[in-house]
């Protein structure tokens, strides 16, 4: 069924408080242009790495370091882990790609999350050109990472 044309509801200005009284906000706003939503360079997910295993994540990167970073997956490398309050880990890196001039600084963060989750993010330190090659390195740099840390963290 057509709605009818005495269905449609009638639009009503809205007002805003002054000091004074009441003022029409259309009289106050002045019309611009629609502001553009930006696109984040951080990279989050929810895997399904059991939280309980990420106390094995020190003894993992001591066995898997070599000159003090781990190669955790391509293009992505990491610090030694780092264990802050209420299970979280951080571990500070880089994220490499041969389509850089320069490697992009990150800090990945794994936190405990609903249970049997594991939170992952990895988020850049510095500013970053957002792209789809970027995206596409960043997500298969989590992928590789996850699927690693699955497969190597000792079972709790």
């Amino acid at each position: 069924m057509l709605p009818r044309e005495d269905d449609a509801l009638e639009t009503l200005p809205v007002e805003a408080a002054t000091s004074g009284g009441q003022q029409s906000v259309d009289a106050a706003i002045a019309p611009g242009p629609i502001p553009v939503r930006r696109a984040t360079a951080t990279f989050t997910r929810l895997t399904t790495l059991d939280p309980t295993r990420l106390a094995g994540l020190p003894e993992w990167w001591h066995g898997t370091a070599r000159h003090a970073r781990v190669h955790a997956a391509r293009g992505l490398v990491l610090d030694a882990p780092e264990c802050a309050g209420s299970g979280t880990w951080h571990m500070r890196g880089c994220l490499r790609s041969a389509w850089l001039g320069r490697p992009i600084r990150v800090e990945l963060q794994l936190w405990p999350r609903l249970g049997a989750w594991t939170k992952v993010s990895l988020q850049p330190r510095s500013r970053v050109h957002v792209g789809r090659l970027y995206f596409r390195k960043g997500h298969r740099a989590l992928d590789a990472l996850t699927a690693r840390l699955d497969s190597e963290l000792p079972r709790a």
